[in-house]
């Protein structure tokens, strides 16, 4: 059963977009261990993108019409990059396969089909969280990680000019091309070292 972290919400943006980070580990933990999506009928569930966890489009492999969402509605409006704004932070789920081709989603939120490759779908996703405009309530960026850790980089590079690559906040990858996961005050892949907050 998934838990939500145990961070506080008060009223700044920064704060607003932890929790909104929260709320997409615990939808996504939800979706893949309910089978939501298993695109390989393998039975085992796969992680979904913001159109599948907030029921916008039917999940890959999954129930047609789509499900009971697990998201807000907030995450149906899916912009044609695959971003979702939210007080004043924009959220970006890339698959896997994102992480080293360019970013690619349909409209509603979904990935084409076969563009995402159901085993690489059933291990891994993240999410950013980047300030459209930095200023003293919204400084930094944010990731979360599968288990649920939470990153925080203060280096000012990300807004919505410029936004953060796929691959951003990864520690690398393994020689089969997969993610290398981020550690805590470990250089990324953008340069900068990504501090753990949760």
């Amino acid at each position: 059963m998934f838990q939500w972290p145990r961070v506080r919400c008060s009223g700044s943006w920064e704060d607003s977009a932890i929790c909104s980070l929260c709320g997409i580990h615990s939808a996504q933990g939800s979706f893949r261990e309910g089978l939501r999506a298993d695109a390989d009928g393998d039975g085992v569930g796969e992680y979904g993108t913001f159109g599948e966890l907030s029921g916008a489009v039917s999940a890959r492999g999954g129930p047609s019409p789509p499900i009971t969402p697990l998201l807000t509605g907030i995450f149906r409006r899916v912009a044609a990059d695959g971003t979702v704004t939210r007080s004043r932070y924009r959220f970006r789920t890339p698959s896997s396969r994102e992480a080293v081709c360019p970013w690619t989603n349909s409209p509603g939120g979904g990935f084409p089909a076969g563009i995402v490759p159901p085993d690489d779908a059933e291990r891994w996703w993240i999410c950013y969280a980047w300030p459209l405009v930095r200023d003293d309530a919204a400084q930094r960026t944010f990731v979360v990680t599968p288990d649920g850790s939470i990153f925080a980089n203060d280096s000012g590079r990300y807004d919505a000019a410029n936004p953060p690559h796929p691959a951003a906040a990864l520690a690398g990858f393994h020689a089969d091309g997969s993610p290398l996961p981020l550690a805590h005050g470990v250089r990324a892949v953008d340069g900068c070292a990504w501090v753990q907050i949760h």
